[in-house]
């Protein structure tokens, strides 16, 4: 009988292990690999982490110039508003000694080459002496709002001081809907 006790014993051993090869080690497994899986996640968390504290940083360093900022929000407005744009040109021409005669639009839109930076072409006409063409493009310059002047022409119908001016210009704003997404921006490498 203990023959038979030690052979039942030795099957029982055999069949424990053979269930715990088949059954138990592809949980083990499965579950070293959920713990190495697990292992990244975190690292990439602590990782994301510390960009984040970085960019934190940054912006507590950068609300230290407001001055600056405000500068920068007033030469790159967060609308296009046309209307107020096209107030400045004619209040800077009447104020340099130019008559406005004409403004017209342009292209209008998100820049291609620069994300949330949109853009406005358009072009005025003003006639005046070339002294005053001088102070209102001075005045242009001065304006906190990035103007860029593409081009000047210029013609004299008469045979007086005056001028008539057709001036090609590009103003910027800057568009907070074009901005990448979250999920956008996470792609983008730390600096």
């Amino acid at each position: 009988m203990s023959r038979y006790l030690t052979i039942i014993s030795i099957v029982l051993i055999i069949v424990f292990a053979l269930g715990a090869a088949l059954l138990w080690w592809p949980k083990l497994q499965e579950i070293l690999e959920l713990r190495a899986e697990l292992k990244l996640v975190n690292e990439e968390i602590k990782q994301r982490e510390g960009y984040s504290a970085k960019l934190n940083t940054l912006n507590e360093k950068i609300r230290e110039y407001p001055e600056e900022l405000q500068k920068i929000d007033s030469a790159f407005p967060k609308e296009p508003s046309v209307p107020v744009l096209f107030n400045y040109i004619q209040k800077t021409s009447s104020e340099n000694g130019l008559i406005l005669d004409k403004i017209s639009l342009g292209k209008m839109g998100l820049s291609s080459d620069t994300q949330g930076l949109g853009e406005i072409s358009f072009s005025v006409s003003v006639s005046g002496s070339y002294s005053a063409l001088k102070n209102f493009l001075s005045a242009m310059n001065k304006t906190s709002r990035l103007i860029d002047i593409n081009s000047i022409g210029f013609s004299s119908p008469d045979k007086s001081d005056l001028f008539t001016f057709d001036i090609s210009l590009k103003t910027y704003y800057y568009s907070e809907t074009a901005l990448p997404t979250a999920e956008q921006a996470q792609n983008v490498p730390e600096p």
